[in-house]
């Protein structure tokens, strides 16, 4: 396996992740009739480019991050604090941009504690986040 394609943009271009070891490990696993089971939040994102927007038309200073549009009840995010409306900044102390990132944070930390950096209007915050596990696979 080389890669695995991710999605199409436009008139048949596709886009696709390089087949590195972690996701041989896992193609492997689902080949088996395995489960992958990932770290996860329990929330629904927008995109920072989403979040810019909202922000300037609120008259909010512009600040990357991954906006914050549900919580799911009673999971792992809700737990913590977070809001729908909250901007997370960062995950494990390192900034993020873009959702991407925040899989990877979450990956990283496993089902331990991670520390998300937050903006709620104009304040920052900090909340640690004991992470569940995600047996359905779900995004975030």
């Amino acid at each position: 396996m080389l890669g695995l394609n991710t999605q199409r943009l436009g008139e048949g271009f596709y886009l696709a992740i390089p087949a590195d070891d972690e996701l041989k490990t896992r193609f492997e696993a689902l080949s088996k009739g395995q489960s992958t089971v990932r770290p996860r939040l329990g929330i629904a994102v927008a995109p920072s480019h989403v979040a810019r927007h909202l922000r300037r038309a609120v008259g909010l200073p512009d600040r990357d991050g991954i906006l914050v549009r549900g919580v799911e009840e009673d999971s792992p995010a809700d737990k913590a604090g977070i809001r729908e409306g909250d901007l997370i900044v960062a995950a494990a102390r390192a900034p993020l941009k873009d959702p991407d990132e925040l899989h990877a944070a979450l990956a990283k930390a496993g089902s331990g504690t991670i520390e998300i950096g937050l903006v709620r209007g104009a304040d920052d915050l900090t909340v640690k986040v004991e992470l569940g596990q995600d047996p359905a696979n779900k995004a975030n």
